[in-house]
């Protein structure tokens, strides 16, 4: 969690005193909830919101159902969480990065 993202959790109320290493290493739900609230707060970003809401709601239903079918390999597991965390971050990137243009261009 670098950069713009790292300053946009500076400007919420109650985390100015989150340092650099503190982000980078919080717990991925975390993150997500995080992101997702971000996006929320900016209206031009609620439809990203939405989609990395839907994207985390279908990964937990997939590890829910992962559990229940005991005989699944684990590092096939650990590849589709390595999978499904590169997306979602992806996509946050990307509409920061569409933020940023925004920014600059309007």
């Amino acid at each position: 969690m670098e950069g713009r993202m790292y300053q946009e959790l500076m400007a919420l109320p109650g985390l100015q005193q989150l340092t650099a290493s503190q982000a980078r290493e919080l717990p991925w739900r975390v993150k997500e909830l995080v992101l997702i609230a971000l996006f929320r707060e900016q209206v031009s970003s609620t439809d990203v919101a939405e989609e990395l809401q839907t994207k985390s709601r279908d990964r937990r239903q997939e590890r829910k159902a992962d559990k229940l079918l005991d005989d699944v390999d684990r590092s096939a597991l650990r590849k589709k969480e390595e999978s499904f965390r590169a997306d979602f971050m992806q996509v946050a990137a990307n509409e920061l990065a569409d933020e940023v243009v925004a920014s600059v261009w309007y």
